[in-house]
């Protein structure tokens, strides 16, 4: 879920800026964009969230999403390190917005 706290919010149609040209140095279509936020890929969505009537998704979530179908295609211990990794980064920049 998105953490509209800590987390560098963007609109949906600006994901594209955020992502490397894909097939032949394309960019990504807003509308894919919007099919990963509705349907998912391979059961696995874009986390988005509707903030002023825009929707809306993160950085931090498209950086969840490329690592939910990366560790799919490498497995389940891949999977399991990145999402250990992914909630201490998340503990630590808690702890410090706590002066902790």
């Amino acid at each position: 879920m998105i953490d509209l706290l800590t987390e560098q919010v963007i609109a949906l149609n600006d994901v594209p800026d955020h992502i490397p040209p894909l097939r032949g140095g394309k960019p990504v279509h807003p509308g894919t964009v919007y099919l990963w936020a509705s349907k998912g890929r391979g059961g696995i969505k874009l986390e988005r969230a509707y903030l002023g009537g825009q929707l809306v998704t993160s950085l931090e979530a498209i950086q969840r999403f490329m690592e939910r179908l990366t560790a799919r295609a490498d497995g389940p211990a891949v999977a399991a390190a990145q999402d250990q990794a992914r909630r201490a980064a998340k503990a630590r920049k808690r702890l410090a917005a706590y002066g902790i």
